[in-house]
């Protein structure tokens, strides 16, 4: 670890740093995913206190940025909500967008082609 050893107020770390109990950033760039050590285990952000106020997808390929709801390895079984520049939003399969009850949602008759 270099403390301020060629960049003022900067820490270089080398390798892997874990830390115990929280830490707080004023910025953050990172150069990689951010990965939970269990699937399923953790969240981003939390009920009450220190929640997110955007999500933003970017996608330069154009090959669709995702949000996937469910087990992230099951085509069968999850939800994908993904973005196309051309087109807009998509969920994937038959799924459909429900409002408060099971009776009031949104959904296509089309048939895939």
């Amino acid at each position: 670890m270099d403390i301020n050893h060629t960049t003022d107020n900067t820490v270089t770390v080398h390798a892997d740093l874990k830390v115990e109990g929280a830490m707080s950033l004023n910025g953050a760039a990172f150069r990689a995913d951010i990965t939970s050590d269990l699937k399923g285990e953790n969240s981003l952000g939390t009920d009450g206190l220190g929640e997110w106020k955007s999500l933003n997808l970017y996608d330069a390929a154009g090959s669709g940025s995702m949000v996937t709801f469910g087990v992230g390895s099951d085509d069968a079984t999850d939800l994908r909500l993904t973005y196309n520049g051309t087109d807009g939003l998509t969920l994937n399969r038959d799924n459909k967008l429900l409002f408060n009850t099971a009776n009031a949602y949104i959904k296509s008759s089309a048939e895939l082609v």
